[in-house]
């Protein structure tokens, strides 16, 4: 079963541009092969009835429950090199809202004003493919670079600090029944060389809760999808 994106224009279902290219060029679709298009939010069965031009009969959307029961979003330190993109791309298969990059005291990587559309733009495609692979409903959102005092504003039911300063530390283990209780939640995770014990204390004072993942130093990517990983299983155990 392959998933494309698209769009109704009267009463017709039209494939989006881009995925039908890639329908009939690369995957090179059949006559009477069965796809499933997704339209905001609602997924629908189809069938190829004509490939030129493409033709899609369609069927009432299916009902499926995909997406998370809470807003997970996260606010996630640049790193460098590569690493945003397996980011990314794990953000999206284990259900987070939104992506918000931060740069913070420790950063090396800092994107200028002038660069911000072509970076937002570059993570588009990952985000588009990475949903129809994991099969969501909705796309994840990531448009947003702010600085850490500035992400500390932003208003969440519960706020998380992954912090390496904590990791032994027996109150920062996950707060999991706080997380079935809670709408909007979010994890904060610093890029190579973590947060400064300032920067905490900081987010503390605004109400986030310190995080461990463990007794041992993660690198940034693997801290950000291990804390994303948690939120996501618990937050469907109810």
């Amino acid at each position: 079963m392959i998933r494309v994106t698209g769009f109704f224009q009267q009463k017709d279902l039209q494939v989006h541009p881009q995925d039908r290219d890639h329908l009939l060029r690369s995957l090179r679709v059949k006559l009477h092969e069965s796809i499933e298009v997704l339209v905001e939010g609602l997924v629908y069965p189809a069938q190829v009835t004509q490939l030129d031009p493409l033709i899609l009969t369609y069927q009432e959307p299916l009902k499926t429950r995909v997406e998370l029961p809470v807003q997970l979003t996260l606010l996630y330190v640049l790193p460098k090199g590569e690493k945003l993109d397996l980011v990314i791309e794990k953000a999206v298969e284990l259900g987070v809202s939104e992506v918000i990059a931060i740069h913070s005291h420790h950063s090396v990587v800092r994107w200028q004003d002038d660069q911000l559309v072509s970076k937002f733009q570059k993570y588009e495609k990952k985000i588009h493919e990475s949903t129809l692979q994991s099969k969501r409903t909705v796309f994840m959102t990531f448009h947003r670079y702010l600085s850490f005092d500035d992400a500390l504003q932003l208003p969440f039911d519960m706020r998380l600090i992954a912090s390496e300063i904590h990791r032994d530390d027996l109150q920062a283990k996950l707060p999991i029944q706080k997380i079935k209780n809670s709408r909007r939640i979010a994890i904060l995770v610093g890029a190579e060389g973590g947060f400064s014990s300032e920067e905490v204390q900081k987010a503390i004072k605004v109400g986030y809760q310190p995080l461990s993942l463990g007794s041992r130093i993660l690198r940034t990517e693997t801290a950000a999808i291990v804390a994303m990983s948690h939120v996501s299983y618990w937050s469907e155990q109810q």
